[in-house]
């Protein structure tokens, strides 16, 4: 759902330096002054409201009208609070598309390390964008969170262990997903909320089955990620 691997990463760096050829970062941020998209609400969206169940429903497809068709109908559940579009780096043009028809947050899903991808977001129209603690340090973390809040976007902060929670908290997380590698149970998930504060918003970004939803949601998961 959320694993990538280092051949990922590689590419995404490739296309990095392809879209910064093309279309420069003072580009980029001069097309600011006629984007049509205002960033959402997500934090009031994520937040639990009465014991109900929220999610985040991933999209990925290729093809335009198809994305848009999965988004729409997505849209119409009521449980979802936003939506993940998983998207190859190079078709992020295909944020606006979804934009402008879905009244929804949306995800950014890609693998971002460069605050250029953060300000290509916002532009695109992303709400919220992905930060994977496994692959970025303490000062690398801290200034991606920290430009994204300048822009007006929120971040949700992937974490799998003990040492990403420290990096994301002390890098000042509010969004924290938690996605573990391997196996997972509700044991694993239960010494991982414990350490979190109650201040900050948790999701649960591993499959879970929908008759243990609400088992997992005791243990104070505030919303769950799962495949279209």
């Amino acid at each position: 759902m959320f694993k990538i691997t280092n051949e990922q990463i590689k590419q995404s760096k490739i296309e990095l330096e392809k879209r910064k050829k093309i279309f420069s970062y003072d580009m980029l941020g001069r097309s600011l002054s006629s984007n049509p998209f205002f960033p959402k609400e997500v934090k009031k969206n994520l937040q639990r409201i009465n014991g109900e169940i929220k999610f985040i429903s991933i999209i990925k497809e290729e093809k335009e009208e198809k994305l848009l068709n999965q988004a729409l109908n997505l849209e119409k559940d009521e449980t979802n609070c936003a939506l993940c579009i998983e998207l190859q780096p190079q078709d992020i043009q295909n944020l606006s598309l979804i934009r402008r028809y879905i009244k929804l947050p949306l995800l950014n899903k890609q693998f971002i390390f460069d605050q250029y991808q953060i300000l290509e977001s916002l532009v695109y129209g992303a709400d919220f964008i992905l930060l994977y603690a496994k692959f970025l340090n303490l000062k690398e973390l801290k200034s991606l969170l920290e430009f994204t809040r300048y822009l007006g976007l929120e971040a949700l902060v992937l974490i799998s262990d003990k040492e990403d929670l420290s990096k994301a908290i002390f890098a000042g997380a509010d969004i924290l997903g938690i996605y573990f590698l391997q196996t997972f149970d509700e044991i694993s998930y239960k010494k991982m909320i414990s350490l979190i504060p109650n201040s900050k918003i948790i999701l649960a970004c591993n499959n879970i089955e929908k008759n243990e939803i609400k088992k997992y949601q005791n243990l104070g998961i505030d919303v769950f990620c799962k495949d279209k």
